[in-house]
Order: C-alpha cells, then sequence, then structure tokens
C-alpha cells in the first residue's frame, strides 16, 4: 500500500520505498506524532494573536454522525496572518445551539484561544447555529467588545454556497 502511494508522486524513488517496511502500529504512532506536532506548533502561534475570528459549520457524515468543523483565521503583531482548521468535533446526541455552543466553548479553552481578542464568529446559518441560544449565551459569555483598541465582535451568517440551484 505504502509503496503504491509512492510510485504517484515519487516514481522515480518507488523501489526504494517498496523495500521499506512499515506496520500498521507504526503507521499510525508516526501520524499521532505529526498531528500532536502539527496542534503544538499551532498553539504556539495562537499565543501571538493579536486578533482573531473563528468559523463554524455543521456536517454529517455518511454514518449519520454529526461534526463541528472550527476554522481559525488570527493575525499576529506583525500581521502575519494564520489560517487553519482549528478542530473537528464529533456532537453526541442532539444538535441544538446549546450543543453547538459547549462544544465551540470546550474548543476555545481547550485551544486556549484568549476571549479578549476574538473578533468574529461566523457560520453558515443553518438552524442550529443560529438558533436564539447560541447567540444569546455567546453574547452573555463573550467579553463585551469596542473598547480602546478592541473591535466590536461581529456574528456573521454566511449561506451555504455550496447549494446546488435550479
Amino acid at each position: 500500500m505504502f509503496g503504491s502511494c509512492c510510485e504517484g508522486y515519487f516514481p522515480d524513488k518507488s523501489k526504494l520505498f517498496s523495500n521499506l517496511r512499515l506496520s500498521r502500529q507504526t503507521m499510525c504512532r508516526r501520524i499521532i506524532g505529526i498531528s500532536n506536532e502539527i496542534i503544538l506548533k499551532l498553539r504556539v502561534r495562537i499565543r501571538y494573536f493579536k486578533y482573531f475570528s473563528l468559523a463554524f459549520d455543521k456536517c454529517t457524515d455518511i454514518s449519520d454522525l454529526a461534526r463541528l468543523v472550527v476554522f481559525l483565521s488570527g493575525v499576529n503583531q506583525s500581521s502575519q496572518v494564520t489560517e487553519e482548521m482549528l478542530n473537528v468535533i464529533n456532537l453526541k446526541g442532539t444538535t441544538i445551539g446549546e450543543d453547538i455552543f459547549h462544544a465551540f466553548e470546550n474548543c476555545l479553552y481547550g485551544n486556549q484561544l484568549d476571549l479578549e481578542i476574538l473578533s468574529g464568529i461566523s457560520t453558515d446559518g443553518t438552524p442550529a447555529m443560529i438558533e436564539t441560544y447560541f447567540y444569546k449565551t455567546a453574547a452573555e459569555v463573550l467579553p463585551n467588545k469596542g473598547h480602546a483598541g478592541v473591535p466590536p465582535l461581529a456574528l456573521n451568517l454566511f449561506p451555504n454556497c455550496f447549494q446546488m440551484t435550479s
């Protein structure tokens, strides 16, 4: 399997890769190690953000499991922009505004995001995302914006750009 993947990317070196034998356990361990390293590097960049915003998309996979995908966009003092997928959260049970808000809150705290510099939240406008609970609770929990040097918090709804039109 590994050799066939390498043929597409490195056709001239495929024989070298075909001699490489890695167990599934070794490959899983290395993938987890790489994943953890990426997360740590992102968290280091997060510490230096001047402002950041989040975008959410709730989707359901083919096994009917609801997931909340969280995207992060931040800028540091040097005006370097970071845009990354921050997290994919499995939503167990119901997917009402309260459940989504608690998943959002856990994501914020789990990734050590400073609420004082949160400048915007964007969603795709699905009913669970625009439910009163989500926005009312977000407005209550998130710090008051618009004071010296901190822009007011923007809550944006974007219609699904990928909907098919007839």
